[in-house]
């Protein structure tokens, strides 16, 4: 069975190939630079070209697109938000010529408006389910969002499942946050000292 997986290179990627070849499956790595060697066929590819994303794709029987820009203090907003949506549209398009049935594509908890808001945003209610609404306001949580529903409305795809974790990382957090606060020549959007994943912040106030 052939996976691909976009963005496997990033961190989180690294770890679903590892757990995808662990158990058997062909794994391709579609990113723009290569990871550590895990077992799993690279091949350089720029997700927002679309005739890229649909060769690589060729017969695949699921895709596990992770491939973006993880937050806005990484490129303009509005870059953020062209390369987002356009790999979302790019690899679901590609599923849908080619008939793959499964498709898993990252998301989150910024899909709701959860971090890089102006001013904290609490969410409604425990547990976050499919039917809370969004307050997103910057161009990353934006495209987090329009990908959720744009892959709820592609009719050949198997499930969808949304799912929001409530389990802090606390080192791998803490180094992002001190990246984060130090990145040169970017605004901060209005999160100053605040936690810029938001793991702290929703796990201090669950009942919020």
């Amino acid at each position: 069975m052939k996976i691909i997986v976009t963005g496997g290179s990033g961190r989180a990627g690294r770890f679903i190939i590892e757990e995808k070849v662990s158990h058997g499956y062909d794994v391709e790595n579609a990113d723009i630079t290569s990871g550590p060697d895990q077992g799993a066929w690279f091949v350089a590819v720029e997700v927002t070209d679309f005739g890229q994303v649909v060769t690589v794709t060729r017969g695949a029987a699921a895709v596990i697109h992770m491939a973006a820009i993880p937050n806005p203090l990484m490129a303009p907003e509005h870059e953020v938000f062209r390369v987002n949506m356009v790999s979302n549209w790019n690899v679901l398009e590609a599923a849908e010529i080619h008939d793959i049935p499964k498709l898993a594509l990252a998301s989150s908890v910024n899909a709701i408006g959860a971090v890089f808001s102006k001013a904290p945003v609490a969410p409604g209610y425990f547990p976050i389910d499919e039917q809370h609404p969004t307050r997103v306001e910057d161009g990353y949580a934006q495209s987090k969002w329009l990908g959720e529903e744009i892959t709820l409305s592609i009719p050949t795809l198997e499930a969808i499942v949304r799912v929001y974790p409530g389990v802090p990382l606390w080192k791998p957090l803490d180094e992002f946050c001190q990246r984060s606060r130090h990145v040169q020549g970017r605004k901060d959007h209005g999160l100053g000292p605040r936690d810029p994943m938001g793991q702290e912040r929703l796990a201090a106030n669950p009942k919020e």
